[in-house]
């Protein structure tokens, strides 16, 4: 297969007629030069084949050179390497390739790119210095060679990885076949494993919140508890508060009767000494009306003073029980209303608590 472009043709046409006007008046290059080019195509060092793309399944075929003078006894060799395949070479398909759906380690398809046998030519040029007109020396770092992606030759087969195949043979359609089975079988396999991601990650998700909500749960639970205990706790000071209160006016009452009835006593006793003085004159003078009638008159005014002292005492103390009682009834009837919204608090914490219980009982219960 011949691969010349247009532009090659051209190159080569150029360097045909600077050959031909040339032939005279320039001279050409030595042909140890010519041999020393051929060599270092074919065995020069690395860093030149790996420029010219020299590879060891191409050999040189032929070399034609033209001398064209930079001046000074300096000369630039235009170059026209051919090169010849010792085996068919091939490149990946990247057409097929692209039809092939990926999977890990891949199968390779292969294009044939060149011949076994097949002429590859290229351009390139060289500089040289003139030392004697039999001897030039190279300059080899100055070796150039056009980018002619035309020329490009491929690879050996072997070159390739083990499950490489060429396009269009019956392995290759196999292979192409085997790798389409395992895509499926890779596809299905990872949206098993996406499903049983999704689940698990949905189940782990539940998990998560699940112990979430057990966890406000019991928090609700304590802070319900902690509330329920500072209300009641209060409902409690509330109670010892209005019972040291009537305790304190039970107390206050019963020290004034006691007073009330002590001051009385002393009345009393003071008050009987007279009534014991006209009783001993009533019996010096018992003979005598008129001194007995008016000790007696005497006695019966001393017995409606303690008569009325006793009266007066008693009302005293009755009026006291009764405004003692009157405070008692007046702090019950401003405590009770606290109490009984305290109270009222603690009871709807208390079904709170037991509402939340349940929550959590069934929560706990629930395997999902």
């Amino acid at each position: 297969m011949k691969i010349h472009t247009t532009t090659s043709l051209l190159i080569a046409a150029i360097i045909g007629l600077a050959m031909s006007a040339c032939s005279e008046s320039t001279p050409s290059a030595p042909k140890d030069t010519v041999k020393e080019i051929r060599e270092l195509l074919e065995l020069g060092p690395s860093k030149v084949a790996e420029a010219l793309s020299v590879k060891p399944f191409v050999t040189l075929d032929s070399l034609k050179t033209e001398s064209v003078p930079l001046g000074r006894g300096e000369f630039k060799i235009n170059l026209e390497i051919t090169w010849k395949t010792e085996e068919a070479l091939y490149a990946v398909d990247e057409i097929a390739m692209a039809q092939v759906p990926p999977v890990p380690n891949s199968i390779t398809l292969l294009k044939q790119v060149n011949k076994s046998g097949e002429k590859i030519t290229i351009y390139g040029s060289i500089k040289a210095e003139q030392i004697t007109k039999s001897h030039w020396k190279l300059d080899e770092s100055s070796l150039k060679i056009e980018d002619n992606k035309q020329a490009t030759t491929g690879q050996p087969i072997g070159a390739f990885s083990h499950n490489s195949y060429v396009t269009g043979t019956p392995e290759a359609d196999k292979a192409i076949e085997a790798q389409k089975q395992l895509a499926v079988e890779l596809q299905a396999k990872a949206r098993r494993e996406a499903e049983e991601r999704r689940i698990r990650e949905e189940k782990e998700a539940q998990e998560r919140a699940k112990r979430a909500e057990q966890e406000r749960l019991a928090n609700a639970i304590r802070g319900t508890q902690e509330q329920r205990a500072r209300i009641e706790n209060e409902i409690q000071a509330t109670k010892d508060n209005q019972e040291r209160q009537v305790k304190a006016l039970r107390a206050r009452t019963e020290q004034n009767d006691q007073n009330s009835k002590e001051w009385l006593e002393t009345q009393i006793q003071q008050v009987s000494v007279g009534l014991k003085a006209i009783k001993e004159e009533k019996m010096q003078f018992q003979g005598n009306t008129q001194i007995q009638s008016g000790l007696e008159a005497q006695e019966k005014e001393i017995q409606a003073t303690i008569a009325r002292m006793e009266k007066e005492t008693q009302e005293k103390i009755e009026e006291r029980k009764k405004s003692t009682q009157a405070d008692i009834d007046l702090l019950e009837k401003q405590t009770q209303p606290k109490l009984e919204q305290l109270e009222t608090q603690a009871q709807a914490l208390k079904e709170r608590e037991e509402k939340l219980r349940q929550e959590a009982e069934a929560l706990r219960q629930n395997p999902s």
